[in-house]
């Protein structure tokens, strides 16, 4: 049996189906049940409870040989450092009275840095609480900017005409496809190797802002299509009218502090060497393009 937690978010959802497509069995874990009506339907045995009860998660790890935790990203909360502590805690908790084989956790680049990087020093934090456990294999997926971010900016360019953060635009970024980090894991959970206790940093392209804006506006028809960089205040009140919490709010802006100044980036890897297969262009063609065209 394969635990996945945030098993309704987009990398959640990806690596259950690849599993059960492999004839896994998998056990997701949610808020609620409606949610993974249809991954049910294929076969996922749900978890209906919250990541911060640890009671609840020892019972969702009864039988259970690994488990890839992903903390789900929830705009509203208050305190986001208080939110992922009381995951972490829960998790550790629990999975130290369990018979966890294989621990696999979601961080991201960057979550060592040692202030001023928002929710992604929260994930650095669960990190170090991971390996205190005695787990034979614990493995921390650190990958780059999501691709996906972008999906967010489609309503600055049909309200404002441009892609608007308060990130620089000239900072080349490093970016990931949701996809490919999914598949990364899907391969390793089917493998059931023993990698011990790893990192594993994963990229696909390294673009500014100003690069990914140019090759939108050219796959949406908008070739003129500019970048803004927005004032803190103004990026931070654009989210809180988005239905983020001020808490949050905050923790975006001060990643975007972090990204603008390079520190979410490869420190075991190759920084000129992807290791994942999709560009951005094609998530761009792939993926950008259509929701931009729904979302008319």
């Amino acid at each position: 049996m394969i635990v996945v937690s945030d098993a309704s978010g987009k990398i959640g959802t990806e690596i259950i189906t690849g599993l059960l497509k492999s004839g896994e069995q998998v056990r997701g874990i949610d808020t609620q049940r409606q949610r993974l009506a249809n991954l049910k339907s294929s076969g996922l045995e749900p978890a209906i409870g919250e990541l911060t009860d640890p009671v609840f998660l020892l019972s969702v790890f009864k039988d259970a040989e690994s488990v890839f935790f992903i903390v789900p990203s929830r705009p509203e909360i208050e305190s986001v450092k208080k939110y992922f502590k009381d995951c972490g805690d829960a998790f550790v908790r629990a999975a130290r009275d369990s018979s966890l084989k294989n621990i696999f956790f979601l961080s991201s680049m960057g979550a060592d840095e040692a202030s001023e990087a928002g929710q992604v020093l929260s994930l650095g934090e669960i990190e170090k609480h991971l390996l205190t456990l005695n787990a034979e294999n614990i493995t921390v997926f650190r990958p780059a900017y999501f691709m996906e971010h972008l999906l967010k900016k489609i309503s600055h360019i049909r309200m404002r005409d441009v892609i608007a953060d308060s990130s620089n635009g000239e900072t080349p970024l490093y970016l990931v496809s949701s996809n490919d980090v999914a598949l990364k894991a899907v391969s390793m959970l089917k493998e059931r190797s023993s990698p011990g206790r790893t990192k594993i940093e994963l990229y696909g392209d390294k673009l500014s802002y100003r690069e990914m804006t140019r090759i939108i506006g050219m796959g949406i028809g908008i070739p003129e299509l500019p970048y803004v960089q927005l004032l803190d205040t103004d990026m931070r009140n654009d989210l809180i009218d988005q239905g983020f919490s001020i808490n949050m709010a905050d923790n975006y802006v001060e990643m975007t502090h972090a990204l603008s100044r390079g520190a979410i980036s490869p420190k075991l890897i190759d920084p000129d060497t992807p290791n994942c297969p999709t560009r951005f262009k094609q998530f761009v063609d792939d993926v950008f393009v259509k929701a931009y065209h729904c979302a008319e």
